[in-house]
């Protein structure tokens, strides 16, 4: 069975994986690629300006649009919890 840590390792060499969540959605991503993403949503943002960015995850790359008013959260990968039926 692998954990989220597992698909992180396996995306980028580097081993903790955070969750990004914006437009509805989550996208899981290391820290390293999650730092980044800030940096330059950040960086949109106090320009006041609308940009595309790109947003490397597990399931591939998304292209999103930051502008000075999107909700975006960027927290840490916790674990699901499972129905055990009796």
């Amino acid at each position: 069975m692998r954990s989220p840590g597992d698909e992180g390792r396996r995306l980028s060499g580097s081993g903790d994986c955070v969750t990004v969540v914006f437009g509805g959605h989550e996208y899981t991503v290391t820290t390293e690629m999650a730092a980044i993403f800030l940096r330059r949503a950040l960086e949109t943002i106090g320009r006041g300006a609308w940009e595309l960015v790109p947003l490397r995850h597990l399931g591939g790359v998304e292209l999103l649009v930051i502008t000075p008013d999107a909700p975006l959260y960027i927290g840490s990968v916790e674990p699901r919890l499972q129905e055990v039926s009796p």
